[in-house]
Parts: C-alpha cells; sequence; structure tokens
C-alpha cells in the first residue's frame, strides 16, 4: 500500500494600502490609474498513488489576500485614456485550493481537496477627481473574491471511493466611499462598481470498479457584506454604464462524482452559498446618458 505525496501550501498575500495626493494619468489599453491587489498563493495538487492498496494524500491548503485599502485625498486627479483602464481598480483574492490526489489499485481511495483562501476586505475613499474616456474603463472597480475549493482525487479499482471536494473560500466585505467627481464617457464603463464573490466548492472526485463510490462535491461560501457611500458627483455617457453597481454573491455548489461498476453510487452535489448584504446611500448627484445604464443598481 501506500500514497501519492502531499501538496504544498499556498503562501499569504500581504496587506496593500495605496494613498494619492497628486495626479496619474495613463495612456495605453490595461492601465488602471491606481491598481491595488492582494492575492493569495494557490495551494499544490497532492500526488497520484497506484498499488495494490492505495490512498492519495491530500491537496495543499490555499492562502488568503489581505485587506486592500487606497485613498485618494481631495485635490488629488486620476484620468485614464486606453480601453480596459480603470481609474481604481482594487481587489483582494483568495487562492484556489490544490486538488486531491487520483489513486488506482485493488482497494483505492481518492484524497479530498483542500480548503481554499478567504477574499480579504476592500476599502476605497476617494475625494478626488476620476476620468476614463474608452471601453470598459469603470472609475472605481472594488471587489473581493474567496479562491475556489479543490477537487477530489479520483479513483478505479475493485472498491474505490472518490474523493470530496473542499469548500471555496469566503468573499470579504467591501466598501466604497466617494465624495468627489467621477466621470466615465465610454461603454461598460460604471462609475462605482463594487462586489464579493464567494469562491466555488470542488467537484468530488469519479470512481470505477466492482463497487464503487463517487466523491460528494463540496458546499461553499457566502459573499461578504458590500457597502457604497455617495456624497459626490457621477456621471456616466456610454451604454450599458451604471452610476453605481453593487452585488454580493455566493458562491456555486461542486458537483458529485460520477461512478461505474457493478455495484456504484454517484456522489452528492454541494449547496451553493448565498449573497451577503447590500446597502447603497446616495446624497450626491447621478447622472447616466447610455441605454440600460441604471443610476443604483443593487
Amino acid at each position: 500500500g501506500g500514497s501519492g505525496g502531499n501538496g504544498g501550501e499556498g503562501g499569504h498575500a500581504s496587506a496593500v494600502a495605496v494613498t494619492l495626493s497628486g495626479s496619474v494619468r495613463t495612456n495605453g489599453s490595461d492601465a488602471n490609474g491606481i491598481s491595488a491587489v492582494s492575492r493569495g498563493g494557490a495551494g499544490g495538487s497532492a500526488g497520484d498513488c497506484s498499488g495494490i492498496y492505495c490512498g492519495s494524500s491530500s491537496g495543499g491548503g490555499a492562502a488568503y489576500g489581505s485587506s486592500v485599502n487606497v485613498t485618494t485625498l481631495a485635490g488629488s486627479s486620476i484620468e485614464t485614456l486606453g480601453a480596459y483602464s480603470n481609474g481604481i481598480y482594487a481587489a483582494s483574492i483568495g487562492g484556489f485550493a490544490g486538488s486531491g490526489g487520483s489513486s488506482y489499485g485493488v482497494v483505492a481511495f481518492g484524497s479530498s481537496g483542500a480548503s481554499a483562501g478567504d477574499g480579504g476586505a476592500v476599502t476605497v475613499n476617494n475625494a478626488g477627481s476620476i476620468t476614463t474616456h474608452a471601453a470598459r474603463s469603470y472609475g472605481i472597480f472594488a471587489q473581493s473574491i474567496g479562491g475556489g475549493g479543490g477537487g477530489g482525487g479520483s479513483s478505479g479499482g475493485l472498491v474505490s471511493l472518490g474523493g470530496s471536494g473542499s469548500s471555496g473560500g469566503n468573499g470579504g466585505n467591501v466598501s466604497v466611499t466617494n465624495s468627489g467627481a467621477i466621470s466615465t464617457s465610454a461603454a461598460n464603463s460604471i462609475a462605482i462598481f463594487a462586489q464579493s464573490v464567494g469562491g466555488s466548492g470542488g467537484d468530488g472526485g469519479n470512481s470505477g470498479g466492482l463497487v464503487s463510490l463517487g466523491g460528494n462535491g463540496a458546499s461553499t461560501t457566502p459573499g461578504g457584506v458590500v457597502t457604497v457611500s455617495n456624497t459626490g458627483t457621477l456621471s456616466t455617457s456610454g451604454a450599458d454604464s451604471q452610476g453605481i453597481l453593487a452585488q454580493s454573491i455566493g458562491g456555486g455548489g461542486g458537483n458529485g462524482g460520477t461512478s461505474g461498476g457493478t455495484f456504484s453510487f454517484g456522489g452528492t452535489g454541494g449547496g451553493g452559498g448565498t449573497g451577503g448584504n447590500v446597502t447603497v446611500s446616495n446624497g450626491g448627484s447621478i447622472t447616466t446618458l447610455g441605454v440600460n445604464s441604471v443610476g443604483i443598481q443593487a
């Protein structure tokens, strides 16, 4: 008998903090004015195993994304001219978990996937001016995403059991406060976008043999609390460009593993996660001119 090696753990990301008191101007595409990202490392997948009796080892756990804080002071300015160039891009992203190893033998058990990393808290406070000119260039893009859970390892043998998937990471809380002026000119360019997303659960491993059980898919995790407060001025001119879009989305559950054999049972799918509370308050001005451009969508 034996087992494959364990997957390594992902490295944790550090906190990120940015303060702007001057001006930033970018000309090319994919050129954000400020890009502040904390991303947890992914876990390594476990090694496979083959032998008379085989139980594979576990995948490595993923690391969390840490907090991200961006502050622009009154009198500061950000301008972007190219496509896909947000004024502020702030994101915390949990690492994806390693998958369990597969096993093949007379008696074989696929190992379970490891847990995913959580997304960290994201906070943006803007008191300056933000202007974007090209398509798909948001004024503020703030997001926290939990990592996806690891899939269970597959198995094959006279008696075999697929490994279970692991849960995804939580989406962190997201807060955006604006007292400045944000203007976007082109299509698909939201003034303020704030989102938290829970990571998806890992799929159960497949199995095949005389007696076989597919692994269960993992239930997954919720999105975090999302809060947006505007006392400034928001304006968008292009189509599909909301003034404020705020949402919290739970991750999807993992699929159950399939099985094949004389006596075989497929795995159970995991349940989806819930979205967190979303609160938007507006004491300022919001103007949208394009089609399909809602002032506030939550």
